[in-house]
């Protein structure tokens, strides 16, 4: 079973673009006792795995042109944490935001948090 690797360093924004930016901070933030979802608040210490996925593409010209035009033509991804019973998932976003949100639950998390997802997104150890 895969963990998140510990981070002993916050992760940095600075490879974020300016929009991927903004919607970091509208929908997702982070604090040493909590975070913070589209208005959820969740307790690191509740925080038990997260997933990535690959958002999958709207079949046909529309999804093509969306793909292309809004997004630049780069997968988006699916990042979903689970806690107790429940989920929280930040849906459609790119891969850096991926990478930064992977980054600060390993920095903040008090114990290790499952990991699932492809294979080198993120650092992990085997437990």
């Amino acid at each position: 079973m895969a963990y998140l690797q510990r981070r002993r360093e916050y992760p940095s924004t600075d490879d974020l673009a300016p929009n991927d930016l903004r919607h970091v901070s509208d929908h997702f933030s982070t604090y040493g006792a909590e975070l913070w979802i589209d208005g959820e608040v969740i307790n690191w210490d509740a925080v038990e795995a997260v997933e990535v996925a690959q958002s999958p593409g709207v079949a046909g010209f529309m999804g093509w042109l969306v793909k292309l035009v809004a997004h630049g033509g780069t997968p988006r991804y699916h990042v979903a944490l689970y806690y107790g019973f429940r989920e929280s998932v930040l849906h459609d976003i790119s891969l850096e935001e991926t990478h930064y949100i992977l980054q600060a639950v390993a920095y903040y998390a008090p114990h290790p948090v499952r990991y699932e997802g492809p294979e080198g997104l993120v650092p992990v150890v085997n437990g």
